[in-house]
């Protein structure tokens, strides 16, 4: 179960105009909090990707297990040093996605002259607008992957926010394997054990009193160290694989 499926299209209905789109999440909602309970009975094991959703599902299946996500990454690549723009990364045109862009333009970056990156792919022509009011907010629409890692490891700071707490942020991984300095609010970090890598902020002040701070301070490889304790055991690939062919092999008859 990669989110609770029936939040998530919930959290999209209230993050989107009003219109056909936001009807469309909402029956979509009420259809897979219908359904979701008689599906899991079928299951003979759940797999959740969160903490909070392995909560949330053993309320119907007691053999319910939390295997962290799988992704592109097998090692830490953080570089030290430093870097001279803070990055905002994801699909733009996801709802909840063009909201924290723009809530991030309008309440943190108006108000500070640091250079501000957004990249994803299909900007909405509503954040185009945004960024074109600020000299130093840039929008690096549809980059192809080389161009996106060298985004995130490049930049000094990773900004992450988003206005939902459901389901896993691979965009966070990718951000905490390969980017440096990672700033973000509860809702990134929630049901994950990533809270001791990233500094969390949930105000608009406490963000851009953080950002003044990291902007020019050197990212040191004891930060590197530190994620490479936590990221390549608990999120690895190959160990959390073994996690699974256990579930697997016990469920052979």
């Amino acid at each position: 179960m990669h989110n609770v499926e029936w939040q998530y299209y919930e959290g999209l209905s209230q993050l989107t105009d009003p219109g056909l789109e936001k009807l469309y999440y909402f029956i979509e909602s009420l259809r897979l909090q219908r359904i979701e309970p008689k599906v899991i009975l079928h299951a003979d094991e759940v797999l959740t990707l969160s903490h909070t959703d392995q909560t949330y599902y053993r309320q119907f299946k007691s053999n319910t297990h939390y295997i962290p996500a799988f992704h592109p990454n097998m090692v830490v690549e953080s570089l030290p040093g430093r870097g001279t723009y803070v990055l905002f990364h994801g699909k733009l045109s996801v709802p909840d996605n063009e909201r924290a862009a723009i809530w991030l333009i309008t309440e943190v970056f108006s108000e500070i002259d640091i250079p501000f990156v957004i990249a994803g792919m299909e900007p909405t022509e509503r954040l185009r607008a945004w960024v074109s009011r600020h000299d130093h907010i840039t929008l690096v629409d549809n980059p192809d992957e080389e161009r996106m890692v060298d985004l995130i490891k490049n930049a000094q700071i990773n900004l992450l926010v988003s206005f939902q707490a459901s389901g896993i942020k691979l965009k966070l991984l990718n951000a905490l394997f390969r980017g440096r300095f990672c700033i973000v609010n509860d809702n990134m970090v929630s049901g994950m054990d990533l809270k001791p890598l990233c500094y969390v902020r949930n105000s608009a002040a406490a963000i851009r009193q953080t950002v003044e701070a990291l902007i020019n301070a050197p990212f040191e490889p004891g930060k590197i160290s530190d994620r490479k304790a936590v990221l390549e055991t608990q999120f690895s690939n190959i160990e959390n694989a073994r996690k699974l062919m256990e579930i697997i092999k016990f469920e052979q008859p």
